[in-house]
């Protein structure tokens, strides 16, 4: 996946693209609890993940 198409799905939905990176693992579930408790964090959490 290119880097573009990658912090656009995580800005859209931050899980999606740690799970499009990483697959089912920790940060995948972290990222599912931080997008749940607010959207920045979780988003800020995809873009360090993925980059």
């Amino acid at each position: 996946m290119k880097w573009y198409n990658s912090l656009v799905l995580s800005i859209i939905c931050p899980p999606a693209a740690v799970y499009c990176r990483c697959g089912i693992c920790a940060d995948f579930i972290a990222n599912i609890c931080l997008t749940l408790l607010c959207y920045f964090p979780g988003l800020f959490h995809a873009v360090i993940t993925v980059f």
